[in-house]
This record gives C-alpha cells, structure tokens and sequence, in this order.
C-alpha cells in the first residue's frame, strides 16, 4: 500500500476532490525489480483539512498514521496573537480489511475519557438537546437506527453549537451520503465549508464517533513565545 498527496487534483465524484488530495494505492511490490503494479486508488480521508499523512511504526507493531490538519486557505482565521499555524490530525491505527484501508484513533485516547454519559433508545422526532451530553473536548459515539421499521429522510448533528456558531453533520440513508459543514462555524472569509462521502450501511443504521478537541487559549501566549 502506498500512500500519496497528489496536488491540484480534479474532483471525481465523491471519492476525490478539487485541490490537494491525500491517497492511497493498492498494488503489487516487486523487490527484485523495485517496480510496483497500481491496482486500486482510494482517497486517505474525506475531510477538508488533511494532508500530507506520514505513518510510524510502533513499538507493539501497530502502523500509526497523522496528517497536517489545517490548509492554506484558512490561514486568516487562527486568532491574532497566536504565532503558529496549523495543528496535526488525532493520530491513527492503521490496519486492512477486505482489501480497503481502515483507520481508526489510536487506543491511547482510552485513558482520557472521564464522565461518562449513557443514553440508549432515545426517540428523536424534532430537534432534542441531550442534558450533561456538552462540552468542547468530546469523545461521542453515536448509532443511528430507523423506529418503528420506517426508513427516516435524514438527521443531523450539531457540533460545538452554540446560540449561533455550529458545525452540521448530516445522514441522508437514501442516497447513503454523510456531509460535513461548517459554513456556520464561524469562518469571515470565503472558502471551501463542507465535503460528502459515500458510507453504505444497510437499513438506515450508522454508527458515527465524533472527536471533538481544541487548543487551550489559556496556553496560548507561552507556546507563542517558545516557538
């Protein structure tokens, strides 16, 4: 498997995108003659802020990959007395399954969580707020399922919402299609705010987990001048 950040690619559908892209290709790695033979091209992530992933090798022997997590184009919204740019991706564990890349957040992030809030078989109709289920570093997981056998249109999910600023994503199982957007999440300038991706899941059921961090602004002026 290689894994390749192509530049100023052409949208293809949903599997890629215009601008710069990361991806990986399956094929065939001949030693002898150093040749390798493409045979499949997926994109590495869907999202709008990820690029030029590296991978590492850990000590238990787990592949672990992280990717730059911010482009060019959002440059001017970082807060005015902060002198760095950009933030690296939540690190992830690599593994194959039926012949696709699969990634997932590494285990470490375990020994984090605290506080836990349990909800089960809660009916959704109209828009629900959850009590204690807040905050702005998160790690939710959320299954989706159709009531009553009665295929739904389509939910979304707020994230970071407050009386004005959020960030929407939305499931529409029909055409099995998961959007990302932060046209409200705050940005003053005109750029790229929302992506799609193609989850098949059969019957109108997912299964989403949402990692939800920031940087602490109470630190911001000492890494600022340590940098």
């Amino acid at each position: 498997m290689l894994i390749v950040s192509p530049m100023e690619m052409l949208a293809e559908g949903l599997e890629f995108h215009n601008g710069n892209n990361a991806a990986y290709i399956i094929g065939r790695y001949d030693k002898k003659t150093r040749a390798f033979e493409r045979q499949e091209l997926h994109s590495l992530d869907y999202g709008l802020d990820f690029y030029a992933p590296q991978t590492m090798a850990a000590p238990d022997g787990r592949r672990i990959l992280i990717g730059w997590m911010q482009s060019p184009e959002t440059g001017q919204s970082q807060p005015h007395d902060i002198k760095w740019f950009g933030q690296m991706t939540i690190p992830r564990e690599l593994s194959v399954q039926n012949g696709r890349l699969i990634q997932r957040p590494v285990q470490e992030l375990e020994r984090y969580r605290g506080d836990l809030v349990i909800y089960r078989n809660v009916y959704v109709r109209e828009c629900l707020c959850l009590p204690q289920v807040s905050g702005r570093c998160v790690d939710m997981t959320v299954r989706i399922r159709p009531a009553g056998g009665a295929l739904y249109q389509q939910f979304t999910i707020k994230i970071a919402k407050d009386t004005e600023l959020y960030t929407a994503v939305t499931y529409a199982p029909n055409n099995s299609v998961l959007r990302f957007d932060r046209s409200h999440s705050g940005f003053r300038h005109n750029i790229v705010a929302s992506r799609k991706a193609l989850v098949r899941y059969q019957g109108g059921e997912i299964k989403l987990r949402f990692i939800i961090d920031r940087f602490p602004p109470r630190y911001s002026s000492t890494m600022a001048s340590r940098s």
